[in-house]
């Protein structure tokens, strides 16, 4: 089984955030999983597993756990 990542590395404009969120709601997927400064869901589009994360540090942030 293939579980296909998507991420928002959008931070100084919140557009990939809310592609996100508008993308998960429309597949009532719940951004609920709080891991490693991110933000997680993970449910199906059709029957393909996907996993929707939104980083919560900045690029020079994210190799701090």
């Amino acid at each position: 089984m293939t579980i296909h990542f998507l991420s928002a590395f959008s931070i100084r404009s919140k557009v990939g955030f809310e592609m996100i969120d508008a993308f998960a709601e429309s597949l009532g997927i719940r951004m609920d999983m709080v891991h490693c400064k991110a933000i997680f869901g993970q449910g199906f589009v059709g029957d393909v597993p996907v996993f929707l994360a939104k980083p919560q540090t900045y690029m020079n942030s994210s190799g701090d756990w």
